[in-house]
């Protein structure tokens, strides 16, 4: 079980990385096959993965944090979700220019389950929740780096990336619960788009005020 829940954490790190070159040889060789995957991949790769890894018994669910939760992790949820709701809707447009300009909010939502991909096997492979959520972490991070250096693109080494999994295993570890992990990272997904699209209009008059 543990060299499957390996294999399958190593294809969504590597997918990333090896998608341009994947991609240019699929695209002349199917190119209407291509275009209709294209939409695609943000779920193939956030959902897909992880699904076939539970799907197929490759990871305990309770590890993944589908079940077998604390029952006490909605209450302790609750107050915690408030509290990053709160600095969220106060500081929500400070918070906001963490994010590119262009996110959308359902599109980074999806890399949740991969994020728990990531946790669950390092929960499977060292037998500790902590120790394990940080190995999650850590395969995060070298998903998002391995990315940045294969699309060679500045703006790829957006910090928005590492910093949600780092907000997401702060979660998990406190909760065990994906589904609240999840929960409170799509509500503060939305708070900082409404933020982002709310700051627009002024700084669209600040710099039309600059303008000669």
């Amino acid at each position: 079980m543990i060299s499957e829940a390996l294999a399958w954490s190593a294809l969504a790190i590597l997918a990333p990385a090896l998608a341009p070159s994947v991609a240019r040889r699929f695209e002349t060789r199917w190119p209407r096959a291509f275009a209709f995957l294209v939409p695609l991949a943000p779920w193939l790769h956030g959902v897909a993965i992880a699904y076939l890894a539970l799907f197929l018994g490759s990871l305990p669910e309770h590890d993944f944090g589908l079940r077998g939760f604390p029952p006490l992790s909605w209450a302790y949820a609750l107050p915690i979700g408030a509290l990053g709701l709160a600095v969220a809707r106060w500081a929500g447009q400070y918070l906001a220019l963490f994010f590119e300009e262009d996110y959308d909010p359902w599109l980074r939502w999806l890399d949740e389950p991969r994020f728990a991909l990531y946790r669950a096997t390092g929960i499977l492979l060292l037998g500790s929740a902590p120790l394990g959520i940080a190995i999650g972490l850590a395969m995060a991070i070298a998903e998002w780096a391995l990315r940045a250096f294969a699309h060679q693109v500045p703006r790829r080494f957006h910090p928005e990336p590492p910093l949600r999994a780092l907000l997401s295993a702060t979660l998990f570890l406190l909760t065990r619960n994906f589904w609240a992990t999840a929960g409170m990272q799509l509500i503060l997904l939305l708070l900082l788009a409404r933020a982002r699209t709310a700051a627009r209009p002024s700084t669209a008059r600040s710099d039309a005020g600059r303008a000669p």
